[in-house]
């Protein structure tokens, strides 16, 4: 097991916070049926799961606790890419908690959507050698 040191106060820890410095958030409440992640639990879950063990850190403050996916556009704003990895980023639970009421830009939107598409069509092209041309 490899230790590190706390943000805080340097202490050697299995996380990057000891657990004095540990920050505690009540988790919450399951009653907002209207987020993804409630609409497709397992699907959601499964995302989440894969997402975070492919980046193991918050992307803005590198912390290794209580990571969270984060929706780089909103559900609310695109809820047809909810589930695209290009719209997704890992954070911890304090900074997406920050930036949940945060719309992305135009200019931010639109690389999404051109990722999307790429992806998109590289997964075409994949299935396309795989199973031969169409009939």
């Amino acid at each position: 097991m490899t230790l590190q040191p706390c943000i805080e106060c340097g202490e050697l820890s299995q996380n990057n916070r000891c657990s004095a410095h540990r920050i505690n958030r009540p988790r919450a409440d399951k009653t907002n049926t209207t987020h993804v992640a409630f609409k497709n639990d397992a699907r959601w879950k499964k995302l989440s799961k894969k997402l975070r063990k492919l980046s193991p850190f918050c992307e803005l403050c590198g912390t290794s606790d209580d990571l969270t996916v984060d929706h780089r556009v909103r559900a609310v704003d695109r809820p047809e890419w909810s589930y695209e990895i290009d719209n997704c980023r890992i954070l911890c639970r304090y900074h997406n908690g920050k930036l949940s009421m945060v719309s992305a830009t135009a200019e931010e939107e639109r690389d999404i959507e051109k990722k999307i598409l790429e992806r998109r069509q590289r997964r075409l092209r994949l299935q396309r050698q795989v199973n031969g041309p169409a009939q």
